[in-house]
């Protein structure tokens, strides 16, 4: 069996991209770290990583191999914590892991109302980037996770899907927020602000606002859809998201006015597979299904 130490280095260096860096995290000299791999490679019998100089390439097996042992090590470094617990009678929290576009408007406040109603739940809130909810280690460590879709996770388990639509989403004070309808049209001489190419938010509403028939000029980009909104509560403009990506206590200075076409978004509640049970689990998730049922479904 392979040493906890030899798949810590190949996890940190899969996720740091160099065998360098994950010796620094492991406070292990870069020869030792070296030496460690090489075992992992011996014992399983497979080249982990093409070496050109100073750069690891991983091979296919090691892309294979990455979320298992992510697997196993995140369980092994559960272990200290789980016995804590036990030793002192304590309550397992009921860990959520929710996406940055709808933590604001969707995962907390359904966290609030269940610690509301249960003052003596423990709860853990981890908030990721699109891109890192793919790695398996984050839902093997949670109970309960929020995502927009399409996001290929083959080891959660979806329990519940909403698809939403994206509105015009402009300060109270804005000509459009007397609007009861806009189209694409409607949008051409305003100050659209939008999200990064490579985000979920332009992803959603780029697809279907900024085509060939509905072409939108941009006037400003941003990186997420928070800055976005914190923009056009600065009166600087309008943006297209969802009620979810909209912190709720900034509600009331704002208008939401339905686009058409409309672009939507859908959301999905899931669980780990690898994970057992929280007692809390299906109040939690009904606290969000309640949520994401108060916006008309798309």
């Amino acid at each position: 069996m392979p040493s906890i130490k030899s798949l810590r280095v190949f996890v940190l260096t899969m996720e740091q991209g160099s065998l360098t860096l994950a010796a620094q995290s492991m406070h292990i000299s870069q020869p030792a770290a070296t030496r460690l791999l090489m075992q992992l490679e011996e014992e399983f019998g497979a080249q982990l990583f093409f070496r050109d100089r100073k750069t690891l390439t991983p091979s296919r097996e090691a892309e294979m191999f990455y979320p298992e042992a992510s697997r196993i090590l995140s369980s092994y470094e559960e272990l200290p914590a789980i016995l804590a617990a036990l030793k002192n009678d304590d309550t397992v929290p009921l860990k959520v892991v929710g996406q940055t576009r709808c933590s604001l408007g969707l995962v907390t406040p359904a966290i609030t109302q269940l610690s509301q109603e249960n003052p003596q739940i423990e709860i853990h809130l981890d908030v990721h980037k699109r891109r890192e909810l793919r790695l398996r280690k984050i839902w093997d460590r949670f109970d309960v996770g929020v995502f927009a879709t399409p996001l290929h996770v083959s080891f959660a388990e979806i329990r519940y899907s909403r698809k939403v639509a994206c509105e015009v989403v402009v300060h109270k004070s804005h000509p459009l927020a007397k609007k009861e309808l806009l189209s694409p049209g409607d949008l051409k001489t305003g100050d659209y602000i939008t999200v990064k190419h490579a985000q979920q938010g332009r992803s959603v509403a780029g697809e279907t606002v900024a085509g060939s028939d509905l072409d939108i000029p941009v006037k400003h980009e941003v990186s997420n859809a928070f800055a976005a909104v914190s923009l056009v509560r600065q009166r600087v403009g309008f943006t297209i998201t969802d009620r979810f990506a909209v912190d709720p206590s900034h509600v009331e200075e704002l208008a939401f006015i339905p686009l058409n076409p409309a672009p939507t978004v859908e959301y999905a509640v899931c669980v780990s597979e690898d994970t057992r049970e929280h007692p809390m689990t299906e109040r939690l998730i009904e606290k969000l299904v309640s949520i994401m049922e108060t916006v008309p479904k798309a």
